[in-house]
């Protein structure tokens, strides 16, 4: 398959991960508002994303970790991306902070892991314990709105984009996380997007072969079945333009 052929054929692939759940920020007010609803809210998301099943997603980033092909991989959930994929954690870059870690937004210090947990539990908001915050408190590591990025993110943008020579997308929900997507494809010279349609995002980026699938996952899947295969089936593809502001970029769309 032509997927196989471009993955295979990157000496550096840097990885774009978007499931379906909770790959939006969170609403500040709320934080502001009721601090203690805030960590409930935090609490009730933590344990749902622990019932989150390993994916063939997942697998395949494992797979390109063992083949020295992966670079970094952007996640835009707040999953243990870590601990599914066992992947190094130094590779992987939570774009939207983490839930099992508070931050205070005064000095920038973090709780540790087993004791933001426990808080979680509890619902016992953690105050720094720095002088100079006065017990502030500390709020858990998810990105607001008007918040900063993790500032591995924004180092990687500058850095790590750089290094490799593919972006590789998996987006279950193209209309979300835009912003983001084009910030990090914009600085990526070579890209590949497979998703359930085309994300706006990335329309000004330039060298996209869009996947068009109903389930990311599944071709995941393809890629890893299909690695040592020597034969290719050929896709239904075709060219078509985006209209962008008066002037139009071709990209290759290919239906599976």
């Amino acid at each position: 398959m032509l997927i196989e052929k471009i993955v295979k054929s990157a000496k550096k692939i840097n990885v774009v991960v978007q499931h379906d759940f909770y790959s939006q920020t969170l609403d500040s007010s709320l934080w502001k508002s009721d601090p203690n609803v805030f960590y409930s809210a935090i609490a009730d998301l933590a344990r749902d994303l622990e019932t989150k099943q390993t994916d063939a997603i997942h697998s395949l980033l494992y797979h390109l970790q063992s083949f020295g092909l992966l670079n970094k991989v952007f996640s835009l959930d707040w999953g243990q991306m870590e601990k599914k994929s066992c992947i190094a954690k130094e590779k992987i870059i939570k774009v939207y902070g983490n839930v099992d870690r508070a931050i205070c937004e005064i000095c920038g210090a973090t709780s540790g892991k087993q004791e933001f947990q426990e808080a979680l539990e509890t619902t016992d908001l953690l105050s720094c314990r720095e002088f100079s915050c006065h017990g502030n408190l500390m709020r858990p590591a998810v990105v607001l709105p008007e918040g900063r990025f993790p500032k591995d993110y924004l180092i990687a943008l500058n850095t790590s984009l750089r290094q490799a020579d593919l972006l590789l997308c998996f987006l279950f929900n193209p209309e979300a996380d835009s912003s983001v997507l084009y910030n990090i494809a914009s600085k990526s010279s070579n890209i590949v997007v497979v998703g359930r349609s085309f994300p706006q995002g990335l329309s000004p980026c330039q060298n996209v072969t869009f996947f068009q699938t109903a389930d990311p996952t599944l071709l995941a899947k393809e890629i890893m079945n299909n690695w040592d295969r020597e034969e290719e089936v050929a896709p239904l593809f075709f060219q078509y333009d985006l209209p962008i502001a008066n002037a139009h970029q071709q990209c290759t769309c290919i239906i599976m």
